[in-house]
């Protein structure tokens, strides 16, 4: 249990002394010496290492700087006679062939990275002729395998007229230097730009030997004219000089051969400039062992890049980059000795100072392992409290005097929802601001040492919800009487509250029907008495009479409390039922056509009824006055209209789902469902609405009418469940025992079938924290993995973040402004085709008629069984699927 407990006094208090005093009692002279001796010389080490390491990449990178000078001198060098050749041209009205070839060869001479010299001229297609009649030579284009074809026709064109090689290759007269995409678009923007731009020869094809293209362009000006359409309408012609830039690279490596370091030399493709490094291409690399400068066809593996240096520089109008590598040999050859004599003699120092004091060690080395046994045992020790500590079913907490956490054991995470690493160290995070004060006060008292036992609280969950606890607690001290901390044995009452609340309101209604019942047994004896002598009396007077009108008012008010009375019978379960095995489909289609009548046009009423409904044993009459008297209170709670919807369905209640029925017996049932869509009922009115005398009607209502059907219901052997939202409608659930004559249907059966299973995510939308929890466990123990939500707003949120969902399953009533059905929508906003499973205490039926939406099979009526959420989650997911 390491990660529940602090690292802090107190928390391992034991274990912390002991292994405090062993280290004490560890640090002898010697281990003081060595521990010093070594500090120093790693100090002095590392600064002379680092001092050293500094002048070693100072040397480093002056030999590239000097390397780049060189480099760079070459390439002005490579240049100069395209430079003077354009100076040439650019000073004389017309090209003079003998003088072109006799100065190209002087300024070219002892350049060897010079393949040729070319002076080309622009022709337009309707010069075309004339210029081909005029040379004697036509114009030309790259055919395929590297021949020469005549031009295809064009609006213009860019042919070679004057070219001096200088080396055995033949002379490209007449060839149009226009007539490739690339060449064209360099020759454009050289000639718009005013200045030279040069392009990739024969790197594709051979790139053994690459070469550049740069074309100089010259006008009938002096100077370049001011901007791209004047330099159009002057543009003369080009001096194009194709270079061998390897020759280039390699005259500026040449002069020093012996370098130690590796040189790749990469080309700028010009494509990105905001990453630098995907803008070059390589090209060319330089070896020590081979002295020379060779093409490239892959990037060379080289892993030092600690010593590696780039330098950027133009070759010929392009952007190249050579970066610099030395090998550890380079590196080691350039590095001294010094560092390493500093850490020999430290060393040496060191460990003649230790043998010094050895000798005097012995007696230490023995008390330590004394001291090393002893905190063993203490080790063992704590660790069989801490198994203790985690294995309680009380929450274990403990809080230094500052109230931080000090210890959080695996209880406390279930209950609270916090992991021990959240909490650790922090401020103890579970009174609510309602009860700092009263905490505060506990805190003082156990701080003085008083033990308190049993304290009932309310402690917040991570989630913020209220969790009601009983705790217990103590201080714990040190050896010398110190305040240590408190410790905290935490309970959740929350089930044990559940079940005393229950208890004491089945007691009270237990003992409200033992009253009421006798009172109406005496009470309808004397209503007998008095109806019986009231009607012996009228008979001796006429109607019409005065007498007669003191006899009948009597006569009804008595018949009245007649029926009082049988409605307390009904609620004290003592009324005399005629029970039978019936079919209840006929009934309530019968009483479907009294209801129509009875509730007005205002209200539609929709009548739903399984056809495989299994028969029960109940009194039809009563059950008739039960449903009449619910339909009559839904249509009170619709004064301005509505739909009222009763649905009967086979229900089986098992053990995991009787829980969430109030005293329900597991079985089989036919449930019988009124909704309506009316004004609701608030949590405060749900829990008295099956007391009798309690009203909402104020004096136009008697109490009994759902307190007579929850007795009826309860005498019949069945049970009732409500379930209701303030705005939205009701649902009242008369759960009916089945009769168990008839054949054993299917529905039977199906407990005994395997559950459908998966894997996926699902995220539990639910405000209901019982309910919620539910939930979770039964889809845990099907295989999925869950998300829990309390509300529309933060289920949003865990959808926003991006986390893989693949079915959401939630309330359609919830607090917080976001029902079910808009979380849906915004759900699917955020990811579309997401599959939706929505749950409700109303029918399907109801509420589609709440939410004016058909939910079709994607809705689950409350309470639902492990079941029935098993084979809806599996049936959509699958339906997702295909």
């Amino acid at each position: 249990m390491p990660d529940r407990v602090a690292p802090v006094a107190g928390a391992r208090f034991p274990v912390a002394l002991h292994r405090l005093l062993a280290a004490s009692k560890a640090w002898s002279p010697v281990a003081i010496v060595v521990v010093i001796g070594l500090a120093v010389t790693a100090i002095a080490y590392l600064t002379a290492s680092r001092a050293e390491e500094s002048r070693v990449l100072k040397g480093l990178e002056f030999r590239v700087d000097w390397r780049a000078s060189g480099l760079r001198g070459r390439i002005a060098f490579a240049r100069e006679p395209l430079a003077a050749t354009a100076i040439r041209a650019s000073a004389e009205a017309d090209v003079d062939v003998a003088e072109f070839y006799q100065f190209t060869s002087r300024v070219a001479a002892g350049r060897s990275s010079i393949v040729s010299i070319a002076w080309a001229e622009p022709v337009t297609h309707a010069q075309r002729a004339d210029f081909e009649a005029a040379h004697g030579f036509p114009i030309l284009e790259n055919g395929g395998g590297g021949s020469r074809v005549v031009a295809a026709e064009r609006d213009d064109y860019t042919p070679i007229l004057l070219q001096n090689r200088f080396d055995d290759r033949p002379r490209s007269f007449g060839f149009d230097l226009s007539g490739e995409p690339n060449r064209r678009r360099t020759l454009e923007a050289a000639r718009d730009s005013g200045e030279p731009k040069s392009i990739v020869s024969r790197l594709a094809f051979d790139p053994a030997d690459p070469t550049y293209a740069t074309y100089w362009p010259i006008f009938d000006s002096e100077q370049a004219p001011a901007n791209p359409a004047e330099r159009r309408q002057h543009l003369r012609g080009y001096v194009v000089a194709v270079f061998r830039v390897i020759d280039v690279l390699n005259g500026a490596i040449a002069d020093t051969p012996d370098i130690p370091e590796t040189v790749n030399f990469y080309l700028s493709n010009d494509t990105d400039d905001e990453a630098p490094e995907r803008s070059f291409q390589l090209v060319a690399t330089y070896s020590p062992a081979e002295h020379a400068v060779r093409a490239a066809q892959a990037p060379v593996a080289l892993p030092v890049a600690k010593y590696s240096f780039s330098r950027t520089f133009d070759v010929l109008g392009q952007r190249w980059r050579a970066d610099s590598f030395f090998s550890p040999d380079a590196v080691a050859r350039e590095r001294s000795i010094g560092p390493q004599a500093i850490l020999f003699a430290g060393l040496l120092l060191t460990a003649m100072l230790a043998t010094y004091v050895v000798s005097g060690m012995r007696r230490v080395s023995i008390v330590r392992t004394l001291v090393d046994q002893r905190t063993a045992e203490l080790t063992q020790t704590n660790t069989k409290l801490e198994a203790l500590i985690d294995a309680s079913p009380a929450a274990i907490v403990c809080l230094d005097p500052d109230q931080r956490v000090i210890l959080w054991n695996a209880t406390a995470e279930q209950l609270f929802g916090y992991a021990a690493g959240e909490v650790i160290g922090q401020p103890y995070p579970l009174v609510l601001p309602e009860e700092r004060d009263e905490f505060e006060q506990r805190f003082r008292r156990l701080a003085s040492g008083e033990v308190l036992r049993n304290l009932a609280s309310h402690r917040r969950h991570r989630d913020g919800s209220a969790i009601d606890t009983s705790s217990s607690a103590a201080a714990f001290y040190d050896a010398d009487g110190v305040l240590l901390g408190i410790i905290f044995a935490i309970e959740d009452t929350r089930e044990r509250n559940l079940v005393q609340n229950q208890l004491r309101q089945a007691q009270k209604m237990e003992a409200i029907g033992q009253l009421t019942g006798g009172l109406a047994h005496d009470f309808n004896n004397l209503i007998g008495i008095v109806l019986g002598n009231l009607d012996l009396l009228a008979e001796l007077f006429e109607p019409g009479t005065d007498e007669r009108g003191l006899t009948d008012p009597a006569i009804q008010a008595a018949e009245r409390g007649a029926e009082l009375t049988r409605q307390l019978l009904a609620f004290s379960r003592r009324q005399p039922l005629a029970p039978k095995l019936t079919d209840l489909p006929p009934v309530l289609e019968a009483m479907a056509q009294l209801l129509r009548r009875t509730l007005g046009e205002a209200i539609t009423l929709e009548l739903k009824v399984s056809d495989t409904l299994w028969p029960v044993l109940i009194d039809v009459s009563q059950l008739e006055s039960a449903v009449l008297n619910l339909s009559v209170n839904a249509r009170d709670a619709m004064p301005d209209g509505g739909r009222l919807t009763v649905e009967a369905t086979n229900v089986v209640i098992d053990e995991e789902s009787r829980d969430t029925i109030l005293d329900a017996v597991a079985g089989d049932y036919v449930r019988i469902a009124v909704s309506d869509t009316g004004c609701g009922m608030s949590a405060e009115v749900l829990t008295q609405v099956f007391e009798p005398f309690f009203t909402t009607k104020g004096d136009g209502g008697t109490g009994l009418g759902l307190s007579m059907v929850h007795g009826f219901i309860k005498q019949s052997g069945g049970h009732t469940k409500i379930y209701s939202e303030p705005g939205h409608g009701t649902t009242i659930r008369l759960y009916l025992p089945r009769g168990r004559e008839g054949p054993v249907t299917e529905a039977e059966t199906r407990s005994t079938e395997t559950l459908p299973r998966g894997h996926e995510i699902v995220l539990v939308v639910e405000d209901n924290r019982g309910v919620r929890d539910l939930a979770l466990r039964y889809l845990q123990s099907l295989g999925y993995r869950t998300l829990p939500a309390v509300d529309g707003a933060s289920a949003l949120e865990i959808i926003k973040g991006g986390t893989p969902i693949d079915l959401l399953f939630t309330d359609v009533v919830m607090p917080g402004g976001m029902d079910g059905r808009a979380l849906a929508d915004a759900a699917r906003r955020q990811r579309r085709g997401l599959r939706v499973l929505f749950t409700s205490g109303f029918t399907a039926a109801a509420a589609s008629a709440v939410t004016e939406n058909q939910f079709g099979s994607n809705l689950l009526s409350k309470p639902y069984r492990k079941d029935e959420l098993a084979r809806r989650v599996r049936a959509i997911l699958d339906a997702a699927e295909r």
